[in-house]
């Protein structure tokens, strides 16, 4: 028996569990039913395979993750095969997860609810049990495949933003190092009146000029974070893009911070020869850090479409329940 401690993986387990009755209670099933019978005990045994060591720590959550995705997508395999195996009284309880199934998917298949509306309407005589039970195993499969599809992308998503976020707060450490070492390697100071104006109040460049600076464009960063904390609706989705979005805005605000004041004290923009006062630049690096949601809610807006989508569909955050029948425990 595989051993889980993850909440998840115990979600796949149990789902894996009720598959394995049904085959169990299926009876000897329609003919040529064997073989379909030995594929989906494959495809269990390779789920539970996989949910081995699962917990391990030397596994990062993105290659836990993508074994759990392995996992729900082996269990859905081997459900949308079960109209195949299962005694005639049990196609009902099919029949009605696969109508609840496909109207899952967004957008909607009308081919596919139509499918499945004249596998219900048909009589005995008008289309063989066969026909039936292959249509209503293609309804599952078409169904599971989008479900799956639609998380494996958020998922990659995810890991994308975790990437960049990491790179960027890797960058902005750099930038902070830099700038420590070498004073006068970003101009972040300006004269005026015949005297030197520095972030860190100093006549001269120093050390604290770029901490400074980053400092107080993540307190800008840190107000959209706030915000967008705001805006973030609940999910059923097991990927939480919003955290990650989150951790992106506060190195993003740094970088944004020391760039910005670069730009102006450098006397490049038309009509402004550069900030005054260190109240200047200080209101200059919070309006710069917090001028980085024009890229991250961008993001935003692409991650909340791909959640939604996703947890309009979800089928990755635990099993659902099925009607008692005697036979179909699924």
């Amino acid at each position: 028996m595989t051993r889980v401690r993850s909440v998840r993986a115990a979600a796949v387990l149990s789902d894996l569990q009720l598959v394995r009755n049904s085959l169990r209670t299926a009876g000897e099933g329609p003919p040529g039913s064997d073989a379909v019978r030995e594929i989906c005990s494959a495809e269990l045994t390779s789920a539970e395979q996989v949910l081995e060591g699962i917990d391990a720590r030397r596994l990062s959550q993105s290659a836990r993750d993508a074994r759990l995705e392995y996992a729900w997508t082996a269990v859905h395999r081997a459900r949308a095969l079960l109209p195949l195996v299962v005694a005639d009284d049990a196609l009902e309880v099919q029949y009605l997860y696969a109508v609840e199934r496909a109207t899952r998917m967004r957008p909607r298949d009308a081919r596919l609810l139509a499918s499945i509306g004249r596998t219900a309407s048909s009589r005995a005589g008008e289309e063989s049990d066969g026909v039936r039970r292959r249509r209503l195993s293609y309804a599952l499969s078409a169904a599971y495949c989008a479900a799956d599809r639609e998380h494996q992308q958020m998922r990659v998503l995810r890991d994308r933003l975790v990437r960049v976020a990491w790179l960027t707060f890797v960058a902005l450490v750099v930038v902070v190092a830099a700038g420590t070492l070498v004073p006068t390697l970003f101009p972040l100071c300006s004269v005026a009146a015949g005297r030197t104006i520095c972030p860190a109040g100093g006549g001269a460049p120093t050390a604290g000029d770029v901490a400074t600076v980053v400092f107080l464009g993540v307190i800008g960063a840190g107000l959209t974070a706030v915000l967008a904390i705001r805006r973030a609706q609940p999910s059923q989705s097991p990927y939480r893009l919003m955290p990650v979005l989150g951790f992106l805005r506060i190195p993003l605000g740094g970088i944004v911070a020391v760039l910005g004041v670069v730009l102006m004290q450098s006397g490049v923009v038309p009509g402004f020869d550069g900030l005054q006062t260190t109240q200047q630049i200080a209101v200059y690096a919070i309006v710069f850090g917090f001028a980085q949601e024009a890229v991250t809610r961008l993001l935003e807006n692409r991650a909340r479409a791909v959640q939604d989508v996703t947890s309009a569909g979800s089928t990755l955050v635990e099993p659902t329940a099925a009607p008692p029948v005697r036979a179909e425990q699924a």
